[in-house]
């Protein structure tokens, strides 16, 4: 971690020295921070892993690490790596709460006709997350108390966790190719900038939706769900 810092150090001074605050000098940064990046010890790599499953269960949102994990490693990794921290969050959330059982962030806000989910749970476990503007520790925790005591975390954990990865793979991809941009330098920038571009639009468009579910493309009882969430978190 000192040989991280240390490089980190070294490397910001010299692209500033040699380039400023320009995308060569960036992609000169980000380049030696990759070569330093491959120097770390494994257990190092379990540290980080151990601090981001700490944070995501915290509640912590993933595009905090999501800029740093870019930097170190490929996109693949990031993704798979972040999916499977958050698919374990939520699995500890839904824990918690029916270990203790607390209270249902959203009790007040359904209506009778989507109070009990029995066999259409899976629809509160999945397609809510494809939404940004729901925090996932929110659904997580609605999930565990609105769902009936008879459906185990083993019953959702698939949902969850494919909810989870087609979340944050927009995430991940706006944040690689916003990268891509800026810094890299390819033969057909075009292509880079069209999939930032699409990706915003996917970002945008999971802020807004929740506000106006009827365009959503989800079931109509998904969408349901969605605009009686949009109330609360």
């Amino acid at each position: 971690m000192a040989v991280l810092l240390l490089a980190r150090w070294v490397a910001r001074a010299e692209a500033v020295a040699m380039h400023g605050l320009t995308p060569v000098g960036l992609k000169l940064w980000i380049t030696q921070l990759q070569f330093a990046a491959t120097t770390i010890r494994w257990y190092w790599w379990g540290t980080g892993l151990l601090a981001l499953l700490l944070g995501l269960v915290a509640g912590l949102p993933s595009a905090i690490f999501i800029p740093a994990g870019l930097i170190l490693l490929p996109p693949w990794a990031v993704l798979a790596a972040l999916a499977a921290a958050q698919t374990v969050a939520s699995a500890v959330v839904w824990g918690i709460v029916r270990r203790f059982q607390l209270a249902d962030p959203a009790k007040e806000l359904f209506p009778p006709t989507v109070g009990d989910f029995g066999a259409e749970s899976m629809r509160l476990t999945f397609w809510p997350r494809l939404f940004p503007a729901f925090p996932l520790r929110f659904l997580d925790a609605v999930a565990a108390a609105r769902i009936p005591p008879t459906h185990s975390l083993a019953m959702h954990l698939l949902p969850m966790a494919l909810g989870n990865t087609l979340r944050l793979a927009i995430h991940v991809g706006w944040f690689h190719f916003l990268l891509a941009v800026v810094v890299d330098f390819r033969p057909f920038p075009d292509w880079d900038l069209g999939w930032f571009l699409a990706l915003t639009l996917g970002e945008c468009l999971g802020f807004l939706l929740p506000e106006m579910p009827e365009v959503a493309p989800a079931p109509a009882r998904a969408r349901q769900i969605v605009r009686t969430l949009a109330r609360q978190s």
